[in-house]
């Protein structure tokens, strides 16, 4: 059985088919649509890693634009649904003892480490690091068997590739990383 669609109209589509009443019509109405990504529950670390290679022609190159990615990262709007749950809260709370009535940081993120590729492939280049160390309040640059010291301004200039972010209220840390 073959059918074919045609638009009729603003916001119709009008199907045909061939069945046994080939004069048998329905109409179907298209309606705006909006994908969104809603986090369920929170990790305590967030990484993401950033489209940066894309096909052209045969090869695959490197995507040279620079991504703006912030110091705090805040995803409440991507957890809509749970910031009106009272129950959430409360498990945010048993779940991080000790830090009870910090509401307002149960969606912030600190930006822990970002990940470089520095080249024009997929199949060559150069990674370094950028780390953050909590004890000393500094940001570190890794690449090969050079460590330096480096400012925020410079984290937020690099050419991300992947980014972690740590839950504001987490234990866990990154300290053991560099001990400067």
């Amino acid at each position: 059985s073959s059918s074919s669609s045609s638009i009729s109209g603003p916001g119709k589509a009008k199907r045909s088919g061939s069945s046994a009443d080939a004069s048998e019509t329905s109409t179907v109405t298209l309606r705006c649509a909006r994908k969104t990504n809603v986090i369920d529950q929170l990790p305590g670390v967030l990484h993401m890693q950033l489209k940066r290679f894309t096909w052209s022609g045969v090869r695959r190159e490197k995507i040279q634009s620079h991504v703006d990615f912030p110091l705090v990262l805040d995803v409440r709007a991507f957890c809509e649904h749970q910031a009106a749950d009272h129950t959430f809260w409360a498990e945010q709370r048993s779940a991080q003892e000790g830090h009870a009535g910090k509401e307002d940081e149960a969606f912030l993120y600190d930006l822990a480490a970002v990940v470089v590729h520095d080249g024009r492939g997929i199949n060559s280049g150069h990674y370094t690091a950028f780390c953050y160390n909590r004890g000393a309040q500094s940001w570190v640059h890794f690449n090969d068997s050079r460590v330096s010291l480096c400012s925020a301004e410079d984290v937020l200039q690099a050419q991300a590739y992947i980014l972690f972010y740590v839950h504001r209220n987490t234990t866990l840390s990154l300290d053991f990383l560099v001990d400067l």
